[in-house]
């Protein structure tokens, strides 16, 4: 190739290398101006959004909007049944009502009847096979019943309808001996309105016939039907009756509602202090069967286990709520974790107040099974905090007594829960413990104020929703008396201006006839004028207690337009009353208020009320005043033997409070404390001697039988619980006789021992042995179950001899 040649060659490589060149360029220069225009528009879009984020986007109104569903509060059932446009019980009364009255002017029409056609075309057939009829097989029943007797119309019906259907039933025996022919004469809205009406009216036999002839006519049978007259049976307790309907009419096994009804039966037959042993038999089964009742049934035999006075009802109702929750239902519903959170509130089988409990079981229902807390729920847990005591408790129930009010609120801020007259009176119980005077006025004004404010929309004869009754009176009485003034003149040192004189004290203010006492003597009882600022003195804590409960006997007499006309006049106030003075009055007020009040508002005592005043003379210290105490104990001493001795023979009347041994020890220990601080302990010893006379120590060896249902073997199948809460070492027995230990007669031990008096102090030395070593017989008898031993007992008398 020559020069030129290569020349050319060159020429074009250089010219396509710039062509590439240009076109490169060019192509990154169209890519370069795209991507700065994508750049360009997302950063616009951007600064688009971010003008939009930054100005308000919802308005008040649309946020209420947006969380009103959310924070919705659940309607209750009245509000539900409302909504949802479901009858009332008044509507379906008298809609049941105009039906039967409307099937009665139907069926009782005497020219028209269709039993007279059915009789008709029975003879008309008879006639032609050649046969006769007796006017037997056909009965006509002629009824005039007037209209407005509904339990009378109910059953002229029936009688009708029995008499049509037996006209019917030969009309078609004469057809054919197979065929049977549907006749449809009453509806089933007719067949439901007539057993309904029967079961208002009480006529539970008009209910099962009406069921007889439903069986007759072929019409199908509701279960709701059968139910409503089960339900009749198990209201009256009447189990024979109940069974017998089951067994007649439920032909498949029953369902839950029947099981339930069932078991109601045998719980209202049941007397309220007694273990209901046959519905727990009956409970457990069903249980056999794998046919368990619903947990209604459950919790209407622990609620019967703890209306009981018995502790070993108490601790079967415990087990019986485990066994159901391994057995049953693990699950409680809202209304059960009521009942079992209210129970920790009350001294149950140990005798104790539960508050740990009863907070464990709040935390498993609201946090672990997400129930939602019902006001019930809250009131339980909120008194079993308060009656324990403790300060801890206490503060943590007004925490919760908050929450309640304040936690549960819609978007509007209305509150799920109102304050109520239930929770101001568990919130009481906490602060009267305390002593807390100034919670406690607070709270009796805010109830005034609301019932004020009620009674305004109301009329004269509709009571407000919140009221000062005699129970909140009761906690504001023992409130004064817990409370403990800041000043006490007795306590106060006085020191003299010139400082020759040395500071001068004395040692206790409630028996010292001071000017303390001499204020409350001459303190006036009349007037309402309380100040913001709690009393200071006694004087002035006398005279809030005088003026309220003056009040309240104005309030009793007039009984119209007043705070406290809800308020009425019981023992157990009055005890509250008078606790008041016990604390804070001297001697020979007190004395004298014990000896009228009762008597000045025609109310009878109760044993509590002799127990305060024993108790009372008992706790004084001033040697001055124990020989007045002394005769006060006496008279009050006086009346409780006789009452004693009435108890002891069991004729006391119904309007007295029941006596327990408990009250006939504390009685006795009382009026030896004070004769033993009063010089005289061989008085004292006499009343000892007394006692162990009345209430020999063997007596507490006659320990009860353990209760079928206690039983702690292990058995499969067995009718009592499989899993249990409580055991027989930690369950208080309730009729353990009066007994005497070394604790409450100690004082008068010291004094024999002062006097070194030997043979009394071996005596007070086996009286306390005695009863210690019966105590111990008897709890190993009740724990192990062994029967009472007469040798035992024998070689017990024979060393009841002390020399």
């Amino acid at each position: 190739m020559d020069n030129h040649t290569q020349s050319f060659y060159a020429k074009s490589r250089r010219l396509a290398e710039q062509s590439v060149s240009k076109l490169e360029e060019n192509v990154h220069s169209r890519q370069l101006s795209e991507l700065e225009e994508r750049v360009t528009a997302l950063k616009n879009a951007t600064a688009i959004d971010e003008a939009s984020i930054g100005s308000p986007h919802f308005s008040e109104e649309d946020l209420l909007v947006l969380y009103e569903d959310v924070l919705q509060i659940q309607p209750s059932d009245e509000q539900t049944q409302i909504v949802t446009g479901q009858s009332s019980e008044e509507e379906i009364e008298a809609e049941d009502l105009h039906t039967v009255r409307t099937t009665a002017s139907r069926l009782l029409e005497q020219d028209t009847g269709v039993d007279s056609r059915a009789s008709f075309l029975v003879n008309q057939l008879v006639m032609r096979r050649g046969a006769t009829v007796s006017t037997q097989d056909t009965p006509h029943t002629s009824v005039s019943t007037p209209v407005n007797a509904t339990g009378s119309l109910v059953e002229a019906v029936a009688n009708r309808l029995e008499s049509i259907y037996t006209g019917l039933e030969n009309f078609q025996s004469y057809i054919s001996q197979q065929a049977s022919i549907p006749v449809g004469i009453m509806t089933e809205k007719e067949w439901s309105a007539l057993i309904r009406v029967s079961v208002r009216e009480g006529a539970s036999e008009v209910a099962e016939r009406v069921l007889d002839l439903m069986k007759r006519a072929k019409a199908p049978i509701a279960e709701t039907i059968l139910n409503d007259v089960l339900a009749v049976y198990a209201n009256e307790g009447n189990i024979r009756q109940a069974e017998a309907f089951l067994e007649k009419y439920v032909t498949e096994s029953p369902s839950e509602r029947q099981r339930d009804l069932h078991i109601k039966s045998y719980v209202k037959a049941t007397p309220q202090n007694s273990i209901p042993t046959d519905a727990l038999s009956v409970i457990h089964k069903y249980e056999s069967l794998a046919t368990p009742a619903p947990q209604q049934s459950y919790t209407r035999i622990i609620m019967h286990l703890f209306r009981s006075r018995s502790s070993v009802a108490h601790a079967h109702a415990w087990d019986l709520f485990s066994h159901m929750r391994y057995a049953a239902h693990s699950v409680p519903d809202a209304a059960l974790y009521t009942m079992m959170i209210r129970a920790c509130a009350s001294p149950s089988y140990s005798g104790e107040i539960e508050p740990e409990r009863a907070m464990d079981l709040f935390t498993e229902m609201t946090v672990e099974q997400g129930i939602r807390p019902t006001a019930g729920v809250y009131h339980a847990v909120i008194l079993a905090f308060a009656r324990s005591g403790k300060e801890g408790y206490i503060h943590e129930a007004y925490r919760l007594a908050k929450q309640m009010l304040d936690a549960h609120r819609d978007a509007r801020g209305v509150s799920e829960f109102k304050p109520s007259q239930t929770l101001f009176r568990v919130l009481l119980e906490g602060a009267k413990r305390l002593g807390d005077l100034s919670r406690v006025r607070w709270m009796l004004a805010e109830m005034v104020r609301t019932s004020q404010e009620e009674q305004q929309n109301l009329d004269e004869t509709t009571e407000p929703s919140i009221k000062v009754d005699d129970a909140i009176m009761t906690h504001v009485f023992h409130t004064y008396a817990a409370y403990r003034v800041p000043f006490i003149r007795s306590e106060t040192k006085i020191i003299e201006n010139d400082g020759g004189s040395e500071p001068s004290s004395t040692q206790n203010g409630d028996t010292t006839p001071n000017e303390d006492e001499r204020r409350v003597e001459s303190q006036p009882r009349q007037g309402s004028a309380f100040s913001q600022l709690p009393p200071q003195t006694r004087a002035e804590v006398i005279f809030e207690v005088d003026a309220l409960f003056s009040q309240i006997c104005n309030a009793s007499k007039s009984g119209f337009s007043h705070n406290f006309r809800y308020v009425d006049i019981t023992p157990k106030l009055l005890n509250a009353y008078l606790s008041v003075h016990y604390s804070k009055s001297p001697l020979r007020i007190y004395r004298e208020l014990y000896r009228t009040l009762f008597a000045g508002v025609n109310v009878q005592k109760i044993p509590q009320t002799y127990l305060d005043a024993l108790e009372r003379c008992a706790m004084i210290r001033n040697g001055a005043d124990r020989k007045d105490a002394l005769k006060f104990a006496e008279e009050v001493w006086e009346e409780w033997q006789s009452l004693e001795t009435k108890w002891r023979n069991r004729e006391l009347d119904d309007a007295v409070e029941t006596i327990t041994p408990r009250h006939v020890e504390k009685a006795t220990v009382a009026m030896v404390r004070l004769l033993s601080n009063c010089g005289q302990p061989e008085r004292a010893l006499e009343l000892v001697k007394a006692f162990v006379q009345r209430y020999p120590p063997l007596d507490i060896r006659n320990a009860q039988p353990k209760h079928e249902m206690r039983s702690t073997r292990t058995v499969l199948d067995a009718s009592r619980p499989l899993v249990r809460l409580t055991t027989p070492f930690n369950i208080v027995e309730d009729n353990v006789p009066p007994c005497l230990s070394f604790a409450e007669i100690g004082i008068l031990h010291s004094r024999f021992l002062e006097k070194n008096d030997v043979k009394a102090i071996k005596y007070l030395k086996w009286v306390c042995k005695s009863y210690e070593g019966s105590l111990r017989i008897r709890r190993d008898r009740t724990i192990k179950a062994v029967p009472r031993s007469v040798e035992g007992d024998k070689q017990g008398k024979e060393g009841q001899t002390v020399e």
